[in-house]
């Protein structure tokens, strides 16, 4: 359903703050190299946890190169497709986009190494889906260990997009649940369906737009260092998809949705009964 295209090199922070020549450090040059940061629009926030550019100029230019660790196989889940329990779910390219109907991502790791710009495009409609499925990017990364100012800090570095992995799961932990157990603060509700005294299934079809600038964030864990590293993407161009869901009567379906930066999804389905 989906092809993933590894499109090339993003650059990096090392790549966009490069020390002068001459060794010379001023405030024009540190202005001029957060300016050429806030243009290449790097996911520096989400992927570091740092706002000012000024700053992060400033760490970037004067870290010292530790060490280099092994290069790994890692995965980034990018998309969750969720079913109705005892349901099913088609996605496929929406008829009524005026748009491409190609996703562009720009991924970076930790650090904001040097990154990768993909492009997934949905080739055509799978067969209906009778459990939950989580999509995911593979990707080949290479992390750096640098000394900034007494502190160790990673920069992760994408080098290459390798495929894709797609994960079915027999139990969703989100699909099924009560309504009740889910956390109001981390999920928002939409709207509900309500079967609990119908005797026929019901089919709904909706729209599910991938936003531009949307941010995707994910936690990654290397078999070379001991602390959680991220992957973070960013939509370059978005898209729109056509969801097509079929539910079974006899209970109350109650849409719901993660609130933040997780994987892109068509929306879980919390369950209620008849009685």
């Amino acid at each position: 359903m989906f092809n993933v295209r590894d499109e090339g090199a993003l650059p990096g922070l090392a790549m966009l703050v490069q020390a002068p020549a001459d060794g010379k450090l001023d405030e024009e040059l540190i202005a001029e190299r957060a300016r050429a940061l806030a243009a290449a629009d790097l996911p520096v926030a989400a992927t570091m946890g740092v706002s000012d550019l000024r700053a992060l100029v400033e760490r970037v230019l004067f870290r010292k190169l530790v060490r280099e660790l092994p290069e790994e196989d890692c995965s980034m889940p990018w998309f969750e497709c969720h079913v109705p329990p005892g349901g099913s779910t088609i996605l496929k390219s929406s008829e009524t986009s005026t748009s491409s109907n190609t996703l562009e991502l720009k991924l970076f790791g930790s650090g904001v190494g040097a990154g990768r710009k993909v492009s997934i495009t949905v080739s055509s409609a799978a067969a209906p889906r009778t459990t939950c499925a989580t999509f995911l990017l593979d990707f080949r990364v290479k992390p750096r260990i640098y000394n900034v100012r007494g502190v160790e800090s990673v920069e992760l570095e994408v080098i290459e997009c390798r495929g894709k992995s797609i994960v079915s799961h027999e139990h969703c932990p989100f699909c099924g649940v009560s309504p009740d157990t889910v956390d109001r603060f981390g999920f928002r509700f939409g709207e509900h369906l309500d079967l609990r005294k119908d005797k026929v299934s019901t089919k709904l079809k909706l729209q599910l737009a991938v936003e531009d600038s949307l941010s995707i964030d994910a936690g990654l864990k290397l078999a070379s260092f001991p602390v959680e590293l991220k992957l973070g993407a960013k939509v370059a161009r978005g898209s729109t998809f056509e969801v097509e869901s079929e539910f079974p009567p006899g209970a109350l379906y109650r849409a719901y949705a993660r609130v933040g930066g997780g994987p892109v999804q068509t929306e879980m389905w919390a369950v209620e009964r008849g009685r």
